[in-house]
């Protein structure tokens, strides 16, 4: 046994190590890429409050049995952009009384800088609870 092992330790010894065919080259500097990032948007996001957003809501369904986003839009004007119509859109993903309609709206909304865009979606129902 002793002889086994040995030869197999003989026959480990004789092989070579692994050898890299090339060899890198590395440079020791530094490139260092100064970006400059406008952090102001960031800290300038526009808050839109969704308690007042579903107050309007309601006000509304005491009015009628059920209306649009664009309805709604036209009494209580979007003025903070894009980031309301979201959170309207959120919303109506979580009331059991508004659904889309393949029918799309068109709609002008205002942005908090007075920006006016035109916003083109499916259309947004919200229904008052018992009916649809």
């Amino acid at each position: 046994m002793t002889l086994i092992l040995v030869r197999y330790l003989e026959s480990i010894a004789s092989k070579s190590l692994f050898v890299p065919t090339a060899k890198e080259s590395f440079s020791h500097e530094l490139k260092e890429e100064v970006l400059e990032v406008d952090l102001s948007k960031l800290y300038a996001q526009v808050y839109v409050d969704e308690q007042l957003l579903k107050q309007n809501i309601r006000k509304l369904l005491q009015q009628k049995p059920q209306f649009t986003l664009k309805e709604l839009n036209e009494t209580y004007p979007i003025n903070k952009g894009l980031s309301e119509v979201v959170v309207y859109l959120k919303i109506a993903q979580n009331m059991k009384n508004s659904y889309l309609d393949v029918q799309r709206d068109e709609m002008i909304v205002e942005d908090e800088h007075g920006e006016r865009k035109r916003v083109r979606m499916d259309r947004v129902v919200f229904v008052r609870s018992g009916e649809k």
